[in-house]
């Protein structure tokens, strides 16, 4: 009579792996049509959110909230930063109810790697991107959620797609960059455009996108985090040719 060997311990995202793209399940009634991760069948971590937005107080983060106020129905989501009584103040300010408040420092990887493995999908409206977003991606792929920010940083994206992609997708999850003002309006406008001269028999070539900004009596102002991404971006140009050569 021989022992049988102990099967070698695998990790979680190895199992889903292995399982296929199909090894998922319909999404509850009570989450409002949201569906779980792929890996929901062998997911190991408990998923009280269908989302969390993380750097809540911020500009940007603000707003993030209100919309997601107006536009989330029957899905449970929470409101996330480094200081928890400013993230209260913030969602008492605008209002909200049924919103939980959470901490979560980006300078704290075993807090942050906590807070992905409680929700599908975490939203980061933390910049700068280039010193902060890669912690961010990384807990994310740890803790097994998905990734979406509002970067407009190329330099940030493109290192984070060589750094992250093959984890990435080995563990079935998306990084999802450029959803924020910066992208978001160029590229529906670009695929409205395309598809109107698709419907009319043509194909499209190439688009060209303006953005005009107009400033009211009181000035043109630009958020601080916005302008030091771009004093950033623009000084670091030299190291972004360097990446796609």
């Amino acid at each position: 009579m021989h022992d049988e060997e102990p099967k070698p311990k695998t990790e979680w995202w190895q199992d889903v792996k292995a399982a296929g793209p199909h090894a998922r399940t319909p999404a509850p009634a009570s989450s409002g049509g949201i569906e779980p991760p792929p890996f929901a069948v062998r997911d190991p971590y408990p998923r009280r959110y269908d989302m969390v937005v993380l750097g809540a107080t911020g500009f940007t983060g603000r707003y993030v909230l209100m919309e997601m106020a107006m536009s989330t129905v029957g899905q449970r989501w929470a409101a996330a930063g480094r200081n928890k009584s400013k993230v209260k103040e913030v969602v008492d300010e605008l209002g909200l109810v049924d919103v939980d408040v959470l901490q979560a420092d980006i300078q704290d990887r075993a807090a942050l790697v906590a807070l992905c493995k409680e929700t599908v999908v975490l939203l980061n409206c933390t910049g700068p991107f280039r010193f902060l977003g890669a912690a961010v991606v990384e807990a994310c792929l740890t803790g097994g959620c998905h990734y979406v920010d509002i970067t407009g940083e190329p330099e940030f994206m493109l290192r984070s797609q060589l750094s992250f992609d093959e984890r990435a997708r080995d563990r079935m999850l998306l990084v999802v960059h450029a959803c924020g003002f910066d992208s978001v309006p160029a590229d529906e406008g670009a695929r409205f455009a395309a598809e109107q001269l698709e419907a009319g028999g043509g194909a499209c070539a190439t688009v060209e996108s303006v953005l005009a900004l107009r400033a009211g009596r009181a000035g043109l102002a630009v958020h601080a985090t916005t302008l030091e991404c771009a004093v950033h971006g623009f000084a670091a140009a030299g190291e972004l040719r360097a990446l796609r050569a």
